[in-house]
């Protein structure tokens, strides 16, 4: 199997990848051996993991947050965050088209406190990160 190397091998670049069969030399096979078999190529290009950043935008006087998202890379993003307040957990996704977008959360009716906004899956056009 094919795996990334830093600093050998570059995120965004294609790279061609063989199979080879043939008899052993050592832990390698023998390119020597007559009766060898190199399969066709597979592409394989290697994608950076999407991240996001969150930040709390401002307080609004009704107590909800603003919350600023910047996305490293390509959208469209599904983000699936969770805040709590208090006692109360909620669970929300969303989905964003650019590499930054704003939201807006907001406490439950009543609540006064902190509230908490934390990122718990990020979806990208090549990858799932948990």
């Amino acid at each position: 199997m094919a795996e990334f190397i830093p600093g050998i091998t570059e995120y965004g670049e294609i790279y061609y990848v063989y199979a080879v069969a043939g008899n052993s030399l050592g832990n390698e096979v023998d390119f020597s051996d007559p009766c060898r078999e190199i399969s066709l190529p597979v592409a394989v290009r290697w994608r950076a993991s999407p991240t996001v950043v969150l930040t709390n935008n401002n307080n609004c006087p009704s107590g909800c947050l603003m919350i600023d998202a910047v996305f490293s890379g390509t959208s469209p993003f599904t983000l699936t965050y969770q805040v709590t307040a208090g006692g109360t957990t909620q669970t929300f996704t969303q989905v964003f088209t650019s590499t930054t977008g704003s939201f807006e959360v907001c406490p439950p009716a009543g609540f006064l406190g902190q509230m908490d906004v934390t990122a718990t899956a990020l979806e990208d056009a090549f990858c799932t990160c948990d």
